[in-house]
């Protein structure tokens, strides 16, 4: 139920801007490879990449981490990654 949520969420996203887009979809699978059983390879698909390695890149590009030490990272350390790397937080144009 959640991934289905998460996918209509990004299908809507997706139209704006593609870094938020891609921020709501790794904030997404952050959340769901921590959960036991989890397969990084199929999550990386309900998420929307075609490739595993895209959001391999994606991940590593924005966070320096792999799937492998996303699950590894304690409670607090995975609101800090979420809060801060991976936050949709919108700033304000700069108009010249």
């Amino acid at each position: 139920m959640a991934s289905r949520i998460s996918i209509a969420l990004v299908q809507v996203a997706a139209g704006t801007d593609s870094e938020y887009s891609t921020r709501v979809r790794l904030r997404w699978f952050v959340d769901e490879v921590r959960m036991p059983g989890s397969i990084a390879g199929q999550l990386a698909e309900e998420a929307g990449y075609s490739r595993y390695h895209n959001l391999l890149d994606a991940l590593g590009q924005r966070t320096g981490l792999t799937p492998s030490e996303v699950r590894q990272l304690s409670h607090n350390d995975v609101r800090e990654l979420l809060d801060v790397r991976l936050g949709l937080a919108v700033t304000p144009a700069v108009s010249r």
